[in-house]
């Protein structure tokens, strides 16, 4: 997620009903409903996409420490829910969701994220979905306003800690890319329109599939500077467990971290799936401030991406929903 404006839980809940049009109850913990693929957004802007393309008829109010309600399929045991924003509740809600006794999760299940992020003009561009193979939490570490106290970027690590870098199944995630990389993502004007401001080689950027590494924060930033420490940081945790690391960073979100070390907690984090399509740059237009991007994103044109990509991110979550 990187927009600041939120759905709140009960009024989430109540966006849902209206749209379904209600929802079959659910059943009682003897009967447990079969999810064969959990698909987790965390806000209503992320999932509207879902209710707009596909009808769900079994619906799981939120119980206990859930976010939202759950909407599931009997025809295929497809299920999608919001798990909220940021870490501090993107993490309970997933831990909540797996100790739900009428839900049959378990290591048959696939979960699969799908939300929108920002991304570094120089790797993608707006509209573009990347699968992680790693999730960093960049959040970790001491972080230092004078860069003269901390080189080269101004932050220092946590030696001690060892859960700022979640590794993927790797097999898992070239099989999810293999089934996704010739996708048809979906592209508009406003797109089109940002892209002219990063020059002739970003204008003659489509959106595409690739495979790429996450960066979870609980802090929006904004500007090339904080997307470098983003990759110093990214870079650091993931070469301190795998030196011959050679991938690269193509998104910063708030939520996936904690989701990981949920999964992680219970033995299912190579269960896991993540989609990340980007609704912003978080590089400020050349000869511009970090500030006026700032002032931008927060405008009322918000994200020039953000319809594309929640569009592109329930394309690639869908496929991989019914292709794996």
């Amino acid at each position: 997620m990187r927009r600041r404006t939120l759905v709140g839980g009960s009024l989430a809940a109540g966006l849902l009903i209206a749209l379904l049009g209600g929802g079959a109850p659910a059943g009682g913990a003897d009967s447990a409903f079969r999810v064969d693929k959990l698909i987790l957004t965390t806000f209503d802007g992320e999932q509207e996409p879902f209710l707009r393309h596909q009808r769900w008829d079994r619906t799981f109010p939120a119980a206990g420490g859930e976010f939202a309600p759950i909407l599931c399929r009997t025809a295929d045991h497809v299920c999608v829910t919001m798990t909220g924003t940021t870490k501090s509740r993107s993490g309970p809600s997933t831990m909540a969701l797996l100790r739900d006794p009428r839900l049959q999760l378990d290591r048959q299940s696939l979960f699969i994220v799908a939300g929108i992020a920002g991304i570094r003009s120089q790797v993608g561009t707006l509209g573009s979905a990347g699968l992680a193979d790693w999730i960093v939490d960049v959040d970790l570490g001491s972080h230092f306003v004078d860069r003269r106290q901390a080189a080269p970027h101004r932050w220092l690590p946590f030696d001690a800690y060892d859960q700022a870098a979640y590794r993927l199944n790797a097999e898992l995630v070239s099989q999810a890319y293999q089934a996704t990389r010739q996708l048809t993502l979906d592209d508009d004007l406003t797109a089109e329109a940002e892209r002219v401001y990063y020059g002739p080689a970003e204008v003659l950027e489509t959106p595409r599939v690739q495979r790429c590494d996450t960066a979870g924060s609980d802090g929006f930033w904004v500007g090339a500077d904080w997307a470098d420490k983003a990759d110093h940081i990214l870079r650091e945790r993931i070469t301190a467990v795998d030196p011959n690391y050679r991938g690269y960073r193509c998104s910063s979100e708030f939520e996936d971290p904690a989701i990981a070390g949920a999964l992680k907690r219970l033995g299912l984090l190579d269960r896991l799936l993540v989609v990340r399509t980007a609704s912003d740059f978080e590089d400020q237009r050349p000869g511009t401030s970090p500030r006026a991007l700032y002032d931008q994103l927060h405008s009322p044109a918000g994200f020039a991406g953000y319809n594309i990509s929640r569009e592109n991110a329930y394309r690639v979550a869908w496929q991989l929903a019914h292709t794996l």
